[in-house]
């Protein structure tokens, strides 16, 4: 079964004797004031009192903008009438002060439109742009997290829209030659390199966010430069040492090599003898001198020799 609400609703019965009582004197004084104001319902009064009261500040307002407008025309008519007055009694000599002063107006608007003191303003302004660049030092600009495929001429391509590049150098692995993803670049002025390090800094380029930042001018040493400016050209350590393998060995060559190999199998016997063990190692023969390999010109001439005398015996007899 549900269970059973708890709420109980209040009972609303008849209003109480005091309730009844208030009202009855509400109805009383309504008529009492309708007989006062001549018929007129109860409220109807006071809601015309409080029109007449919003009323009323308008007309003033409006009567206070009159008395200004008013007064506003008065003191212009005076002003009109002083200034007539004073120009029916002006000076003759004030007057010709008054046309030197506009001849010297007019004067220097011409030289100002005819654009002279603008040149020699820019030229000024030019001139000292160009000394205070030739006074400021040049400023240089660690790059770090370099990606791969960024080398010295691209990196020269791209940050050479911000300014002229004096110096630039990638470090780079000594043997391999591979890059070591961090460079130096020095450009013609500070405040160029002061900038590139700005909008650089912590830039996204191929997957890799560049660190930017300016290198102090104390902490610039002269190694710092060395083998700047120059395109790198990978050496083939590799080829190199094939080729040195693959050429024939001198007589000296093998007299080092067999010599040292002998040497190694000497010191090694020593080391048997003393743990007890007599070993003779063999003695290594001697190599004979290299024959010189003949070049192929004399080959195909020796050739020749050689089929000329087979050759010989098959020649015709002489006649009887």
């Amino acid at each position: 079964m549900a269970a059973k609400s708890e709420y109980k609703p209040k009972a609303t019965g008849p209003k109480g004797g005091k309730a009844k009582l208030g009202d009855a004197r509400k109805r009383k004084a309504c008529r009492e004031a309708k007989e006062d104001q001549g018929g007129k319902t109860c409220g109807e009064g006071e809601r015309r009192q409080n029109v007449h009261s919003r009323k009323a500040p308008k007309e003033k307002r409006q009567a206070k903008k009159k008395a200004i407008d008013e007064a506003a025309n008065t003191d212009q008519d005076e002003t009109t009438a002083k200034a007539v007055s004073g120009a029916q009694d002006s000076d003759p000599e004030a007057e010709g002060d008054d046309e030197a002063g506009n001849a010297e107006a007019d004067a220097l608007a011409a030289a100002i439109d005819s654009g002279d003191e603008a040149e020699e303003v820019d030229k000024a302004i030019a001139q000292k742009a160009l000394e205070a660049a030739r006074n400021e030092k040049p400023g240089v600009v660690y790059v770090g997290r370099i990606p791969h495929g960024f080398y010295e001429h691209e990196m020269r391509q791209y940050f050479t829209q911000f300014g002229p590049i004096t110096r630039l150098r990638l470090s780079r692995n000594k043997r391999t030659g591979a890059s070591k993803h961090f460079a130096f670049i020095e450009f013609a002025q500070e405040t160029t390199a002061e900038i590139v390090a700005k909008t650089m800094d912590n830039y996204l380029l191929f997957g890799h966010i560049l660190k930017c930042k300016v290198v102090p001018s104390e902490r610039v040493h002269k190694d710092l430069w060395v083998g700047a400016n120059r395109r790198f050209k990978e050496v083939p350590w590799n080829k190199m040492a094939g080729n040195e393998l693959s050429k024939p060995a001198t007589q000296s060559a093998w007299e080092r090599r067999v010599t040292r190999e002998q040497r190694r199998r000497t010191l090694k016997a020593e080391k048997l003898k003393e743990l007890g063990y007599d070993f003779s190692a063999p003695v290594i023969k001697a190599i004979p001198a290299p024959v010189a390999q003949a070049k192929p010109a004399e080959i195909e001439g020796d050739a020749e020799k050689s089929e000329e005398v087979e050759e010989a015996p098959k020649a015709l007899p002489e006649p009887l």
